[in-house]
């Protein structure tokens, strides 16, 4: 997932208005910012940032790129939420059979503590 790592530089660069701030952000060097900057500009075949005498602005061409680099990582976001969803039991259903002694006062009270730890797991109780 190299190449999301350069959607965040641009957007950080975007963000800070300064290859400079953006690399400090980053915690990378203000040259290899620079590099993957001039490497897109290269690519798309037009500048995305101005150049100023203090820092950087987006040109128009700039402001299409960094609107996509920032749905890209919302939807990156997004999935990385649904997988640890999968993973984490963080939400599903569990279906319990139980004696007519443990439903009206055990089970309640387990399942309500179970279900504050892990709030998007259901149950379905029967009881036999």
């Amino acid at each position: 997932m190299q190449h999301l790592r350069f959607l965040h530089y641009i957007d950080a660069v975007a963000r800070c208005g300064s290859i400079r701030a953006a690399a400090e952000q980053l915690h990378v060097a203000a040259s290899a910012v620079n590099r993957r900057v001039q490497d897109l500009e290269y690519e798309l075949g037009t500048p995305i940032f101005e150049r100023l005498p203090r820092g950087v602005r987006l040109t128009a061409a700039g402001e299409l790129f960094v609107a996509y680099a920032r749905r890209r990582n919302a939807d990156l976001e997004q999935v990385q939420s649904q997988i640890q969803d999968l993973s984490g039991m963080k939400r599903g259903r569990v279906t319990l059979a139980a004696s007519q002694a443990l439903a009206p006062e055990f089970l309640p009270r387990v399942i309500h503590a179970f279900q504050a730890q892990r709030p998007g797991i259901a149950f379905d109780v029967k009881v036999l």
